[in-house]
């Protein structure tokens, strides 16, 4: 018999229950802004929703609508003009598109550009709520910049010196109208798009070092948009871009205490094509670190995934060795400035392990992410040699990659975690055991070890997977193809052949694999096109 609490609760649709109920498994009522289960708990402030309900893209919906309008206005002037009471109320609607549109805009974009129109044009209530829904959960693709600042900034009208760069914010809204994932608003990507690029070309001889960093920013989440969808040639073209953009800037290069201080002094990066001047404050200089080491994550991730070289060459060359420290919080960035740029080579006193801020152990969930896709990138590169010292330099690689696993949070008890957060430790997890698998999948005939390691790794991705699955988010971060395809492909390769325990475990787990892909696609509809290239391998495509 049902109790009368359970009587409370009506079955709710997927994604519609808060994130704590699901992480626990316990009823929810689905209200908001808190719902039962958390509001008898005493957790009003953690309760947590990622549905937006249909009030959000309603009201998007409408501005599209006066958006297309306009952008019929601009593409044929002259013609359809309104009449008489159509007439002021097309002034009307016309002139609440025109709130952000300034005369001598330092960021104007060249003329004939119905995109840039737009983009300063745009609805500052719109154009907020866009960047809000992006940069809520940007972290998982690519976004780096300090949130408070960035919803100042965002908020400041497009004449404003401090207001992003067009191709920053143009950037933004491409992935905001496509994680809304309505009809809608396809009509509009492309426009923000070539905007973007437009934008982005703008910058190449721009020396405001906030347009340099705002440029980087949008080749990153440009790249990260198109892997995720698949468009692989455009992705690489953007990752590229932040790549060069990044190393000429010297955003690679070690921070100066000056970082800390409102000193003008021109002391900072290293002297490049284009250098930085030092960050103004603890912000800044957390900014850049986790700037740069989102422009490394995407280099060594999607070049593994799209079977290419990387663009960034660790080849012990000085004026390339990256210094840059790990990224962590702006606190502890604050009080523990000098051992964070003092680190010299930041990935050989990661791999010295050295038990320091700059080098080796950390806790920060941005810094463990980016020490998983250093491990990743040298643990394919290492597997790929099969000389005696590359036997040497393997055992040594297979021991670090264990007790770096080993001493990752736990994937269980993270509930109380906001998201992003959680989201972001279940990636470095699965990059982790990726890495592994990248290491040993060259040694497969020749040490029975390897299998060992490739199967249990292999095995956890997919523990991982169940709970990105169960996260039930509508952003998920793209990287985490790499993993699920090195997964997928041990699992094809071992379930072939006689009839074995090997065999039947691959199988099952195979059978498991394609039903989380199957959910990903339900919950994050814009992973589709990747998660059918892990199908694929499935299949044996």
């Amino acid at each position: 018999m049902a109790s009368q609490d359970d009587s409370i609760y009506q079955p709710l649709q997927r994604g519609k229950a808060c994130l704590y109920c699901r992480r626990r498994k316990t009823k929810c009522d689905g209200a908001k802004p808190t719902c039962r289960s958390c509001r008898m708990a005493g957790r009003l402030q953690g309760c947590e929703y990622t549905d937006r309900g249909p009030a959000m893209t309603q009201f998007l919906e409408d501005e599209v609508s006066k958006l297309e309008t306009r952008i019929n206005e601009l593409e044929n002037p002259g013609h359809n003009l309104p009449h008489g009471a159509d007439f002021e109320a097309q002034s009307r609607r016309t002139s609440r598109l025109d709130v952000r549109s300034r005369p001598n805009d330092p960021h104007s974009s060249s003329p004939g550009s119905v995109a840039s129109v737009l983009v300063q044009q745009m609805n500052p209530g719109v154009s907020r709520m866009l960047v809000n829904l992006f940069v809520e959960r940007g972290e998982l693709s690519g976004f780096a910049l300090d949130k408070s600042r960035f919803y100042e900034q965002s908020n400041l009208p497009a004449s404003n010196p401090n207001a992003p760069h067009p191709a920053l914010l143009s950037s933004i809204y491409v992935w905001a109208f496509h994680m809304l994932n309505s009809d809608s608003f396809s009509g509009l990507l492309p426009l923000y798009i070539n905007e973007a690029k437009r934008a982005l070309a703008s910058t190449i001889n721009n020396r405001d070092a906030k347009a340099r960093i705002h440029a980087i920013q949008a080749q990153v989440i440009l790249a990260a948009f198109f892997y995720t969808n698949g468009r692989v040639v455009e992705a690489h073209y953007h990752a590229t871009g932040a790549v060069t953009m990044a190393f000429s800037a010297g955003l690679h290069r070690a921070l100066t205490p000056a970082a800390t201080s409102s000193s003008s002094s021109s002391a900072g990066f290293a002297p490049g094509t284009f250098s930085l001047p030092p960050p103004r404050d603890a912000i800044e200089a957390a900014e850049r670190a986790r700037l740069f080491w989102a422009v490394y994550t995407l280099d060594a991730c999607w070049s593994i995934a799209a079977g290419s070289s990387s663009n960034i060459r660790e080849n012990g060359n000085p004026s390339t060795t990256i210094m840059m420290p790990w990224p962590v919080s702006v606190d502890e960035f604050r009080s523990n400035f000098s051992a964070l740029v003092n680190g010299g080579n930041i990935i050989q006193g990661f791999f010295s392990s050295r038990n320091s801020a700059q080098g080796g152990r950390v806790t920060s969930h941005t810094a463990l992410r980016a020490q998983a896709s250093v491990l990743l990138k040298s643990a394919t590169r290492l597997g790929e040699n099969d000389t005696q010292r590359g036997l040497n330099d393997f055992r040594e690689m297979a021991r670090f990659i264990s007790s770096f696993i080993s001493n990752l949070p736990s994937i269980n008890g993270q509930t109380e975690l906001e998201s992003v957060i959680l989201m972001t430790n279940l990636v470095t997890r699965s990059l982790a055991h990726a890495a592994e698998i990248h290491l040993h999948v060259g040694r497969l005939a020749s040490n029975p070890g390897s299998l060992t390691a490739c199967m249990n790794s292999s095995l956890a991705i997919l523990e991982v997977m169940e709970h990105v699955v169960a996260e039930e988010s509508n952003i998920i971060d793209p990287t985490l193809v790499v993993s699920w395809t090195a997964a997928a492909k041990i699992f094809v390769w071992n379930g072939q052949g006689a009839p074995s325990p090997l065999k039947t475990t691959c199988n099952v787990a195979s059978t498991r694999l394609r039903s989380f892909l199957t959910a990903v696609i339900q919950i994050c509809p814009m992973m589709e096109t990747q998660v059918k290239g892990v199908l694929d391998v499935l299949d044996g495509n």
